[in-house]
């Protein structure tokens, strides 16, 4: 049985049925990227830029539900029977000036929580801060956090339907080129140029998508849930995270052991 800690009031096991999506983006992640080597050229680039978006859904639906997670252990706490009954014979559930004092605290974390549910990648980094008192930046290691970046701003130029338009400008009288993408695919490009993924096609063109680099950015998805679960420095929060997280047999290869 769990008491608020802030107001004391008995909370019972409710009866919702709750699913999560982001797990089942993790399945077809999976699965597209064993389909890729199957099939065509054509329908392995739409698939490149899907995994992509799945991705970063993924890691927005992670950094929700270990935020929910940490709220809720900061404002319950768990009991046995027999504290319970000595805790109601002795009126510190009911104390009515204890909940008027604790109300305003309520009402902020009840705020927070919603905050939490309509909250997307930008504005997570804020609540983060806020519960876990360290930038989410900090939580993981550099390059984790470079390659996460460049995932969101590849995400957030497909969803948006951004052109993808590169630049060729010759270089003197050589046969040279040197090459340029606009807005900020430029970012995107970039790095993985930093990375030596980029490849050349057939025509001797470059692409800013192919195996490797979707690859690259699931293998720091794995990475950064790993390295923010090992961050926790809250016992108790990070036990509940273990425990809701090994259920799903995905996710288990990412806990701390």
């Amino acid at each position: 049985m769990k008491t608020t800690r802030l107001t004391g009031e008995l909370i019972y096991p409710d009866m919702s049925d709750s699913s999560f999506p982001w797990l089942h983006l993790l399945d077809a992640v999976v699965w597209k990227l064993d389909l890729l080597k199957k099939v065509e050229s054509s329908i392995a680039h739409s698939l490149y830029y899907s995994i992509i978006v799945d991705i970063a859904g993924i890691l927005e639906g992670f950094i929700n539900e270990i935020l929910d997670i940490a709220l809720e252990e900061k404002t319950t706490t768990s009991y046995t029977s027999e504290e319970l009954d000595t805790m109601i014979e002795s009126d510190d559930i009911d104390n009515e000036d204890e909940e008027k004092s604790e109300d305003f605290k309520y009402r902020l974390f009840d705020n927070l929580r919603e905050r939490i549910q309509n909250s997307t990648w930008t504005g997570y980094h804020e609540i983060f801060k806020l519960i876990f008192g360290k930038e989410m930046q900090n939580s993981v290691g550099i390059e984790t956090w470079k390659s996460i970046n460049s995932l969101f701003t590849f995400r957030n130029m497909i969803i948006h339907g951004k052109t993808l338009t590169f630049n060729y400008i010759q270089i003197d009288d050589s046969d040279k080129f040197s090459i340029s993408l606009d807005n900020k695919y430029q970012r995107v490009y970039a790095y993985l140029t930093e990375l030596n993924l980029i490849e050349t096609t057939v025509n001797g063109y470059v692409d800013i998508v192919n195996y490797q680099i979707v690859l690259h950015y699931y293998n720091s998805m794995n990475n950064f849930i790993k390295e923010v679960i090992d961050s926790m420095d809250n016992s108790q929060e990070k036990k509940s995270i273990v425990e809701i997280f090994s259920i799903d047999k995905k996710l288990r290869h990412l806990l701390p052991i």
